[in-house]
């Protein structure tokens, strides 16, 4: 996050201007994002990562861009091309793979291999 902040600093410009001009529109949109979506998206995944193995929570990860479209989709009423179902079905599909594959090393394990 420093870089982020140092490159806004560098590249960007009249940043107490914009901070002084906000609405209360743009303070809640902040509030929202940095409390209530933190809240809601780190706490149940740390309570993930701590209760299962992290090869099994990873492939998670990649229904972030999946929940993202279908989001805009509710919220926002956008109407993606069909390449972005075709993506996310992709994406979901894989994901799926990825769970319910059976583990190599498990299988090893039980048919007494080393």
């Amino acid at each position: 996050m420093p870089q982020l902040f140092l490159a806004t600093a560098l590249f960007e410009n009249s940043h107490w201007t914009h901070l002084r001009n906000a609405g209360t529109v743009v303070w809640i949109a902040i509030l929202y994002l940095g409390l209530i979506m933190t809240a809601l998206g780190y706490g149940p995944w740390y309570r993930l990562i701590n209760n299962y193995s992290i090869n099994l929570v990873t492939p998670f990860t990649l229904l972030l861009p999946f929940a993202t479209v279908l989001s805009t989709i509710v919220l926002l009423g956008e109407r993606p091309r069909p390449i972005v179902f075709l993506g996310g079905a992709v994406t979901i599909i894989g994901v799926a793979v990825i769970i319910v594959r059976e583990n190599p090393f498990a299988r090893k394990a039980r048919a007494g291999g080393s």
